[in-house]
């Protein structure tokens, strides 16, 4: 392999590499190789190859740095949301249930790739034992909505003075339909926090709260239709 540079020269390689391993077979490549997709009849997982021109500290020389993030999107979850959102339809069809580092499953979050490519197959193996794993653990990890519901809720239900990102709105309505299809009796009591949440940033003048506040009742009318 001729030395890589350029971050599209790696990407193409790490794509074509991947597209011959068992367990990425299933999935489908984009264009520009920093997306894999794996659709099922409930949704997708997907993994995106974000890339950086970056420094490794530790070979004290500048890299490649590769990060995946990993993807779950529940359709139910989302599409009842559409004819509310205040997206743009790309930025809403992007929209997943939840997406995770390899550290939040307890693997590797990110791969330098020496721009000299000086050591690259050392690298590049690392980087591949890596992604089979944390894909792995991954899809089996949210294989259905109380997987997501464990993980991502529990800890918020269980919690009454969890504090809600003043960036969260449209998320806190993908969370209400998760509670009220997989707990319903937590929901309630999950609405009026969540509600009491977007009176706030109403007050600070969050413009996708103010957007939504409006038409608060309605939603939630709509999020019950299952």
């Amino acid at each position: 392999m001729e030395a890589i540079v350029a971050v599209k020269d790696l990407l193409e390689f790490i794509s074509n590499e991947l597209k011959i391993i068992d367990e990425f077979k299933k999935y489908t490549f984009s264009k520009n190789n920093r997306t894999l997709m794996y659709k099922l009849e409930d949704g997708y997982y997907r993994i995106e190859l974000n890339t950086y021109k970056s420094f490794d500290l530790d070979r004290k020389e500048a890299s490649n740095e590769v990060i995946p993030y990993y993807y779950r999107k529940f359709n139910i979850l989302h599409d009842w949301f559409k004819k509310h959102s205040i997206l743009s339809a790309s930025d809403f069809n992007a929209r997943s249930s939840i997406f995770l580092e390899g550290s939040n499953l307890g693997f590797k979050d990110n791969f330098h790739f020496l721009i000299t490519n000086q050591d690259f197959y050392q690298d590049f193996t690392m980087f591949k034992e890596q992604l089979i794993k944390t894909e792995k653990c991954f899809l089996n990890r949210f294989q259905s909505l109380y997987d997501l519901y464990d993980f991502e809720v529990l800890p918020i239900v269980s919690n009454k003075d969890y504090k809600f990102n003043m960036n969260s709105d449209e998320d806190l309505f993908i969370l209400l339909r998760l509670v009220y299809i997989v707990s319903p009796n937590d929901f309630e009591e999950l609405n009026n926090r969540v509600y009491n949440h977007f009176k706030i940033m109403c007050e600070d003048e969050h413009p996708h709260a103010l957007a939504y506040m409006p038409k608060y009742d309605e939603i939630i009318s709509d999020l019950k239709m299952i």
